[in-house]
């Protein structure tokens, strides 16, 4: 299966809400069966003890199987959502603010997310790592942004933004330049000055299967070593997302 969406599961594929519509019809079918014996004009004890103790197995059985109806569907859930990998893009975080020592990097020192390519668009997987920002979800064309050049041309790609630069200038630079609406690029924050995107490809660079997207508060953030550490951790993920979300595929 590909890198799956942030929606997850459909609903018609889930196991809780079977097993609770049959625990209901089960409970409703016993109880209707035990006050038609209770009302009846002539009370048949062992067939009353028999409908009880019937109700009683359908309900323990029934909440039985929800339990692992749940179980199961949480942990579908946790392998089918893409989750997982903001604990790699952890690492990539951690693995940069060592080399640059910083030991405790403030909210927004430098940025991480995923995006999957899904055809003509480019969904961020996870929230941002590194920052309260979020995004997880936000759904993004591929003929726009950093995210979108790298998608098209394979290639990792970088933007600076110089120091001397006003917002208002660089909101005006996205749009003529990068491709994005103006709308998007007067939402981008505003102490954001180096970006950097990494192709995740597909085993001989067929596809771009996904694109890391690091952005920092810093100019020129991402020097030859930063950039070289990166590279090699986004190959490393590549080979993850390769084993765990395509296995058995060239």
């Amino acid at each position: 299966m590909p890198i799956p969406s942030i929606r997850g599961r459909p609903w018609y594929v889930r196991e809780t809400w079977p097993a609770l519509l049959a625990l209901a019809f089960g409970l409703v079918g016993s109880a209707g069966a035990i006050v038609k014996e209770l009302f009846a004009p002539k009370p048949n004890g062992a067939m009353l003890s028999l409908f009880v103790a019937s109700f009683v197995g359908v309900f323990v059985l029934g909440t039985l199987k929800i339990a692992q109806s749940r179980h199961k569907d949480l942990k579908d859930k946790k392998k089918e959502t893409p989750e997982s990998l903001k604990g790699c893009l952890h690492v990539l975080h951690a693995v940069i603010a060592g080399l640059k020592a910083a030991h405790d990097p403030p909210e927004g020192w430098l940025r991480v997310t995923l995006h999957r390519v899904n055809g003509d668009t480019l969904e961020q997987s996870v929230d941002y790592v590194g920052s309260e920002d979020g995004g997880a979800g936000r759904i993004f064309k591929i003929e726009s942004g950093l995210i979108g050049r790298v998608a098209r041309r394979k290639e990792v790609r970088s933007f600076e933004r110089g120091a001397e630069v006003s917002f208002e200038s660089w909101v005006d630079w996205l749009v003529d330049e990068a491709g994005m609406t103006r709308e998007s690029a007067e939402r981008t924050r505003k102490d954001r000055f180096s970006f950097l995107g990494v192709p995740l490809k597909s085993p001989g660079d067929k596809d771009v299967r996904a694109v890391v997207y690091l952005d920092a508060h810093e100019t020129l953030f991402f020097d030859d070593e930063t950039r070289d550490a990166v590279l090699d951790a986004c190959a490393g993920l590549a080979a993850w997302i390769d084993e765990h979300y395509y296995p058995g595929k060239e």
